[in-house]
């Protein structure tokens, strides 16, 4: 046996054995129970180590059930299958104990895998003993109630299997109030463990699509100036809901009466939305307040084009104040499958710079003035713990402040994805009951993360973990919606569970939150940027970013969720009524300090709900700074078979040239490959020169070739991401190194003088590559381009000579240069 073990425990993996200690830990206080948990893929799995099929009799083969305390279960047969049911009343758990001679207390990967009939729309839990913990949790499955048989997953990282559950059992399924009943039980070890795939991941890879650009901005030619559209003033009178949109019932609900008439009137929120791009596919959405009654907003957000320190151009979305909101959506709603990307050329939202959350003259980003920069009016639900506030309480100030804190942090939504028409800013508690995927970095004030952890940053480097505490807190969240709390406690607020996706998890959602994938460098920017990008294909959701990170150098992070059937259903994924049966649908439960309130069917079979990017500030009542943005691109499935466009900017004639100075521009809306200029003579490569595209689309390839004198052919063209190769065109170059010449001609009447000194000279000037002027001490006369010319009769006063010494240089077409000095006399 100990043999037998010691060839188990040498695939070792300790990958995740912090974030499961952690998750262990944090499953009492978070709206879904931690895990590493789905629904299995179509893809066939493993053959097990050890299974059991439940019924009565049992049929164990390596598994065997334990029956004893809150762990009694009964036999029955539901749908053809034999099976062991768990009743909350008694049976709590199905206890499970694996062959010692199959594991037994050491360091395991597995996958467990459950047969369930599917009834009810309780979780269905599967809880270990791990190296962290007796009782760690694996994930919890939620029930449909399709009336159906389903499997259940769970991902395991960090098995001890010491017999240490009730029972001298190794892990237990936890059926929750509503009970279970589990047809059978298998188990998996991974014996080659990599360190990255998950233990349970058959199949369940991003499908691989082949893109098309739809549309592509990236600012270089239009402007843009949300300044030129005039504000208007919004009235409350097209809420998105009646939920927790800015005027909602849930506030009116839980803050009084007193609340609408007293706090939210006591400013005015004023709009616009301004289209741009080719045929105004995107739209800039702007809020702000006016506090003074001056019939527009103060310190009002502003989206236009600007130039950065590169030279280059891109979209710059100030957000100047913590009460207002600025971001880019797309006019229309996405298309059912698409990638939306772009790049992030600069972010000041808060974090460090330097070390420090205090820079240029800003605190977490935010601008010191005498305005309180709280969360007004919205806030904390009264019943949130560290509640202080008085909701009648029309003074800013009364609130809990976003700069410091508790409550204090700052934020900017690299990029979402919402489930309604045309979003325009509002309360940040209003986006987290309506996000289903978010990219975002979010910088909390060391005093809200206070002496405790302030959530976890995984390196990708290594696939370890670390406190959000001893972060720069420049992070990146990359995360999925699931299902919400849609019954709070008294006072409390409504929101998405929220499943976030690290290398430290290979992947895989969970819901420790926060825990960021990487963390960004804001210093190296614009010079080096990150490249952002959701992909919606048929059956899920791929969140991507690529840069220059923290600790782990340049990379690629990319995470992908199924729609149903990962750790969390993804909330609201359907955009036509044919993607979804109505299995989550519930209604939401508001039990409000002042009223009580109900709205039914938040998910019904009938509905769907469309795709909205965000990328900015929608937040109005916290979020402060400025980012640039450049490269916007839509793109759909499709082939892509359009050529690049390619110009040779320079040689554009054939010379001579001293030298060899290459640039070629290309342009494509898919995305650059690579830009290719070559040189060749008589037939033969003498130089070849190319500059990567890294699917930019606008490259400008430079090259500087030192050649020998002679007639050259320069081959140049570009390809891009799909293969498509432009039309490859030739330029002549002659390269030219020999100086022109200039003799001083004897003839009669041409020259008086000798040896340098003359009181009249003439000079015949030869180049085999034509003569190109002459400067005479710094006084210019163009000739004409021949191969031969002439310089006749100088004297003092004549072409700029004077008397004593005078130099003369003669400059050839292809720039080189002969010198001769001399001296006239009287």
């Amino acid at each position: 046996m100990k043999e037998h073990n010691a060839m188990r425990t040498r695939h070792k993996s300790v990958t995740l054995a912090t974030l499961v200690a952690t998750a262990a830990v944090c499953a009492s206080t978070l709206v879904a129970p931690v895990g590493l948990a789905s629904v299995a893929a179509a893809a066939e799995p493993d053959a097990p180590d050890a299974s059991i099929v439940l019924g009565d009799p049992n049929e164990p083969n390596g598994l065997v059930q334990i029956e004893e305390g809150d762990g009694l279960t009964t036999p029955v047969t539901v749908g053809g299958k034999s099976a062991r049911q768990l009743t909350n009343a008694g049976a709590k758990y199905l206890y499970l104990r694996i062959d010692d001679a199959i594991a037994y207390d050491g360091d395991y990967v597995a996958c467990v895998r459950a047969e369930y009939y599917d009834e009810g729309k309780d979780g269905l839990t599967l809880q270990y003993d791990s190296r962290a913990s007796a009782f760690a949790a694996a994930g919890t499955v939620t029930r449909a109630d399709t009336k159906t048989w389903q499997t259940a997953e769970y991902n395991i990282v960090d098995g001890r299997f010491a017999n240490r559950q009730n029972g001298g059992s190794d892990f237990r399924l936890a059926a929750g109030s509503g009970g279970a009943t589990i047809h059978s039980v298998s188990l998996t070890i991974i014996e080659d463990d990599d360190g990255v795939t998950l233990p349970c991941s058959a199949g369940e890879a991003a499908p691989t699509t082949k893109w098309k650009v739809l549309h592509a901005e990236d600012f270089q030619a239009d402007a843009v100036d949300t300044d030129q559209s005039e504000w208007v003033r919004y009235d409350y009178d097209r809420p998105f809901d009646t939920i927790m949109d800015d005027a909602g019932d849930w506030w009116k609900n839980d803050y009084g009466p007193e609340w609408e008439e007293n706090v939210l009137n006591s400013f005015g929120t004023y709009r616009k939305n301004v289209q741009f791009g080719t045929d105004g596919w995107l739209t800039a959405t702007l809020s702000a307040r006016d506090t003074e009654g001056a019939g527009s907003p103060q310190e009002p957000p502003r989206i236009s084009t600007t130039e950065l320190s590169t030279g280059e151009k891109a979209l710059r979305i100030d957000s100047p104040n913590s009460y207002d909101g600025a971001f880019v959506t797309t006019t229309e709603k996405l298309p059912p499958e698409y990638r939306l990307e772009y790049h992030l050329k600069t972010l000041d939202f808060g974090g460090e710079r330097n070390g420090s959350i205090f820079y240029d003259g800003k605190e977490n980003g935010y601008t010191p003035t005498e305005q309180c920069k709280t969360q007004f009016p919205y806030a904390e639900g009264i019943g949130t713990p560290g509640w202080n506030s008085d909701p009648t309480n029309p003074d800013p100030c009364a609130w809990q402040s976003v700069v410091d804190g508790p409550f204090g942090y700052n934020a900017f939504h690299l990029l979402g994805i919402v489930d309604f028409d045309n979003p325009e800013p509002a309360n940040l508690h209003f986006w987290h009951y309506r996000r289903k995927i978010l990219m975002d970095s979010f910088a909390q004030h060391p005093d809200r993360v206070g002496s405790g952890s302030g959530g976890r940053v995984c390196n990708p480097a290594d696939n370890t973990s670390y406190d959000y505490r001893d972060s720069t807190a420049n992070v990146i969240d990359m995360w999925f919606n699931g299902l919400p709390n849609f019954t709070p406690g008294k006072g409390g607020i409504t929101g998405n569970s929220q499943w976030f996706s690290t290398t430290c998890t290979r992947g895989l959602p969970v819901p420790i939150s926060p825990y960021a994938a990487a963390e960004m460098k804001p210093e190296i920017m614009p010079d080096s940027d990150y490249v952002f990008a959701v992909e919606r294909s048929a059956t899920g959701y791929t969140l991507e970013v690529t840069g220059d990170f923290l600790h782990a150098g340049h990379q690629t992070l990319r995470f992908y969720s199924p729609f149903i059937g990962g750790a969390t259903p993804i909330w609201h994924y359907n955009n036509t009524p044919e993607q979804y049966d109505g299995r989550y649908n519930r209604a939401l439960v508001q039990n409000g300090v002042h009223g009580q309130q109900q709205w039914a069917d938040q998910w019904p079979d009938d509905s769907a709900y469309p795709d909205f990017p965000i990328i900015g500030d929608p937040y109005t009542d916290a979020g402060e700074g400025s980012a640039t943005i450049d490269s916007i691109r839509l793109l759909v499935p499709g082939e892509d078979t359009t050529k690049p466009e390619t110009t040779l900017v320079s040689p554009t004639a054939e010379g001579p040239f001293t030298g060899l100075n290459l640039q070629v521009d290309a342009t494509d809306l898919d995305g650059l490959a690579r830009v290719v200029a070559n040189v060749y003579q008589d037939g033969k490569l003498v130089k070849s020169t190319q500059t990567a595209g890294n699917g930019a689309t606008r490259v400008s390839h430079t090259a500087t070739v030192d050649l020998p004198e002679g007639t050259y052919r320069v081959r140049y063209n570009s390809q891009d991401l799909a293969g498509n190769v432009s039309t490859t065109r030739e330029q002549t170059v002659v390269i030219d190194k020999t100086a022109p010449t200039a003799t001083v001609k004897t003839g009669p009447g041409e020259t008086v003088g000798a040896d340098g000194s003359y009181s009249k000279v003439s000079f015949k000037l030869f180049d085999a590559g034509k003569v190109d002027k002459v400067v005479l001490n710094g006084v210019e006369k163009n000739l004409s381009d021949n191969a031969w010319s002439d310089l006749n009769f100088v004297r003092p006063g004549v072409f700029g000579a004077v008397l004593g010494t005078n130099t003369l240089v003669v400059y050839d077409v292809a720039g080189n240069t002969s010198t001769t000095e001399f001296t006239l006399t009287p």
